[in-house]
This record gives structure tokens, C-alpha cells and sequence, in this order.
């Protein structure tokens, strides 16, 4: 009987430092990414104000929503625009604010009157 004491002494010891082994490379493994998202609305028509009799203002805008747990938090872009302009003026200022803020294009959808874009990025520690 003696051998079989040793055997699972042994055994027992192994089993404990594989479970210690396991347990600190699964500690040390990288946790899974997390992302932030927002989103960037705006339409390619310019909007027409008329402030006189014979005079107008033309205006392009986007919405930015960052993506929260509470909801969204809006930042509006609106831009005074000529009215020969093409339009989107504002919809291409806000993609190229989030762009060098590190946001990523997911994806984009479009209905008749808007476009809304969909973007990504990894959400840093310290927030």
C-alpha cells in the first residue's frame, strides 16, 4: 500500500502546480478590446435661409453622437456655405474631426434625406 501513498502525493502535487500554472498565464493574458462608438449624421443638401427680401443664407450641418451608456451626447457642426456649394460641407468637417481623433469607419447606411455613419475605436484606460 505504501507505493500507492506515494503515487498520490505525487499526484496531487502535480495537479496543484498545473492548477497554479493555469491560473497565473490566464491572469496574465490580454483581456478582450473594448470599443467606443459614435456615430456622424448629416445631409449632402444645404439648408436655405431666407433674411431679407432679396437675400439668403445657405447652411450645410452633421450631427456627431458620441455613444454612451446613458444615451448620446450630441456636438453639432453647421457651416455657412456659399450657394454654388456642392454640399455636405459639414458632414465631410465632422468625418474628418472624428478621423483625427483615432475613430474608425464601421459602417454607413443612407435614407432619402440623410447619411449616418458608424465609427469605432479602442476605448483608452484612463476613461
Amino acid at each position: 500500500m505504501r507505493p500507492y501513498a506515494r503515487l498520490i502525493q505525487i499526484g496531487v502535487i502535480v495537479t496543484a502546480a498545473l492548477l497554479f500554472i493555469a491560473t497565473t498565464v490566464k491572469s496574465q493574458a490580454p483581456s478582450a478590446p473594448v470599443w467606443e462608438y459614435l456615430s456622424v449624421t448629416g445631409s449632402l443638401a444645404n439648408a436655405t435661409t431666407i433674411t431679407g427680401a432679396f437675400s439668403r443664407s445657405y447652411t450645410s450641418s452633421a450631427t456627431i453622437c458620441f455613444i454612451t451608456t446613458e444615451g448620446c451626447q450630441l456636438d453639432q457642426v453647421t457651416l455657412s456655405v456659399d450657394e454654388h456649394s456642392p454640399g455636405g460641407e459639414a458632414l465631410a468637417s465632422a468625418i474628418a474631426q472624428v478621423g483625427e481623433q483615432g475613430w474608425e469607419l464601421t459602417t454607413s447606411s443612407e435614407t432619402e434625406n440623410a447619411r449616418v455613419m458608424y465609427f469605432r475605436r479602442l476605448k483608452s484606460d484612463s476613461k
